[in-house]
């Protein structure tokens, strides 16, 4: 795709995001709430348009500046009885091709159209729900472990408990064929998550949060080039990705500003060594409420601590480096808002840096 054709792309995409934003109302929420008495179809999706500015990639003598966007577009049922249907299509195109996704280390193609959600949610009670089909991972995970924008596909229970005294307490549990990039769903994973929250609901609270991420079927990964940097031998990756990560997330209001402290320990019991990883991150502001916000994060994972095809692709190395990324947000309303993003990476055993500039523009509705 030419430079030109793809620029005329993005100010469309642009525009129609400007010009339909105003237009949304209603939240996907708000219309689960009780006093509904109606079934409804409800209009749901997200589009970003992104420019990306990376240098300074190891073994590489070229640098990448390239656009890209994206746009979910789907609908909810919110019918009786507690079911929920939903389903979603993903458009997305870039200017570079498909075939440079590999080497790039996306986690989705540059251009492309699919079948983004679909899915059933059954509520057992108000407190559980049982999911089936092809959704959001529905478990809270960092981008170190996991790209929030995978759809994996298979079938989950959620719970969650509120307790006298504001403390709450979740679970989720579920498998899945996480849907890799060139994978062609191969791949499993059993997920389990528990979650105890004290003061739920304040503005001052704090929430911990302990993972179990088990990734079977795992030798299509080498086999297709998307190991990354996780080591492997031949077709075959060395360590096995069995996952116990720890997050520990206060939240807290400084001057009516929302500031959220994260912090998080990962380590891979399927690997005999290299298996470590953390993160911190601390962000003031909130985009969803309009205005600025204002974040910086930090994380350092070994070589097999975290399964490199699964962990956010907003960061060029995934493990087997470290590096920081701050951030700054302007949040035009609840549903637009516009982030520039750095990164300052450095692969381990090179002391040159790898430097990346991402700049979003988000809508949502």
């Amino acid at each position: 795709m030419n430079t030109r054709s793809s620029l005329k792309k993005l100010a469309a995409v642009i525009a129609s995001i400007c010009v339909y934003q105003p237009a949304i109302s209603q939240s996907a929420e708000e219309m689960r709430a009780p006093e509904q008495e109606m079934a409804a179809w409800v209009p749901f999706g997200d589009a970003r348009v992104r420019y990306e500015r990376t240098q300074d990639i190891p073994a590489r003598l070229d640098d990448i500046d390239r656009v890209r966007a994206r746009a979910r577009v789907g609908s909810l049922y919110l019918g009786f009885s507690g079911w929920e249907l939903g389903m979603a299509a993903e458009l997305a195109f870039g200017s570079d091709d498909n075939s440079d996704s590999r080497r790039n280390k996306d986690n989705e193609r540059a251009d492309d159209v699919n079948l983004d959600q679909a899915y059933a949610r059954y509520s057992l009670s108000e407190q559980s729900a049982l999911l089936f089909g092809k959704a959001a991972l529905p478990l809270q995970l960092s981008p170190l472990v996991w790209d929030a924008d995978l759809r994996p596909a298979g079938v989950s229970f959620q719970s969650n408990q509120s307790f006298e005294g504001g403390s709450a307490f979740s679970m989720s549990a579920g498998y899945f064929a996480p849907d890799f990039i060139f994978d062609n769903e191969k791949t499993r994973l059993t997920a389990l998550q528990a979650g105890f929250v004290w003061q739920d609901g304040q503005p001052s609270r704090v929430q911990a949060l302990l993972s179990y991420l088990d990734f079977d079927k795992l030798d299509v990964l080498a086999s297709n080039g998307i190991s990354r940097t996780n080591r492997r031998l031949g077709p075959q990756l060395v360590s096995d990705y069995q996952l116990l990560d720890f997050q520990l997330i206060a939240h807290t209001e400084i001057s009516d500003w929302p500031l959220r402290l994260a912090v998080e320990a990962v380590k891979n019991l399927g690997a005999n060594d290299l298996d470590k990883g953390g993160r911190a991150s601390a962000v003031l502001g909130d985009l969803k409420l309009g205005g600025f916000e204002f974040g910086f994060a930090y994380q350092r994972a070994q070589r097999d601590a975290i399964l490199a095809a699964a962990a956010d692709d907003d960061w060029w190395f995934q493990s087997f480096a470290r590096g920081g990324m701050p951030w700054i947000g302007y949040g035009f309303s609840p549903n637009l808002a516009m982030r520039l993003s750095s990164f300052d990476e450095r692969r381990d055993r090179i002391a040159k840096k790898t430097t990346r500039v991402l700049l979003d523009l988000i809508a949502s509705w």
